[in-house]
């Protein structure tokens, strides 16, 4: 899997600050919404939405699931809510190049 196009819909760069917000098409014909802040260098919120036609994934860390075990950390796989690690950009090409393999 490749990106075949990289639409970046916001940058943002602050000396200590960063913002992201960008979509990847990838290969295979399936689509990454990406949404990243940095502070100081530190990744500090993240959403990272992906749809196929195997249906709907999104990893991200907004403080809006405290009944998950890993909160702020989780996935939503199509309608459900479920544990995730941490997540960033490569963690997140990996999983989709392995097959999903949710956690």
């Amino acid at each position: 899997m490749q990106v075949r196009y990289l639409a970046i819909k916001e940058m943002i760069q602050l000396p200590d600050d960063e913002k992201l917000h960008a979509i990847a098409y990838l290969s295979d014909e399936t689509v990454l919404h990406i949404r990243e802040r940095y502070h100081k260098g530190f990744l500090i919120k993240y959403s990272y939405h992906y749809i196929s036609e195997f249906g709907i994934f999104r990893w991200d860390n907004v403080p809006h699931h405290s009944s998950v075990l890993t909160f702020p950390y989780h996935c939503h796989i199509h309608d459900e809510v479920k544990e995730s690690l941490p997540m960033d950009i490569i963690t997140v090409f990996k999983k989709i190049e392995s097959g999903l393999e949710i956690n």
